[in-house]
C-alpha cells in the first residue's frame, strides 16, 4: 500500500511536472509570437515612412526637372 501512495504521488508530481513545462513553453511561445508581431508592425512602419520618403524625393526631381528644362527654354 505504501508503494502504490509513493508511486501515485510521483505520477502526480511528474503530471504536474509535465503541466507546468506544457505551460512554460506556451508562455514563452506566446511571447515570442507577440515580439514577432511587434517586429511586423515596426517593419510595416518602416517601409511605409521609406515609401513617404521615395515620393517626396520623386517630387522633388520632377520640380527640379521642370526647373531646369524652365531654364534652358529661355
Amino acid at each position: 500500500m505504501v508503494h502504490s501512495v509513493k508511486l501515485m504521488s510521483q505520477k502526480k508530481v511528474s503530471s504536474e511536472a509535465q503541466a507546468n513545462e506544457f505551460a512554460r513553453v506556451d508562455s514563452e511561445f506566446q511571447t515570442e509570437k507577440t515580439l514577432k508581431m511587434e517586429d511586423a508592425q515596426i517593419l510595416e512602419s518602416c517601409i511605409q515612412d521609406l515609401e513617404d520618403g521615395l515620393e517626396s524625393l520623386s517630387m522633388s526631381l520632377i520640380k527640379y526637372r521642370v526647373s531646369i528644362l524652365n531654364i534652358l527654354g529661355h
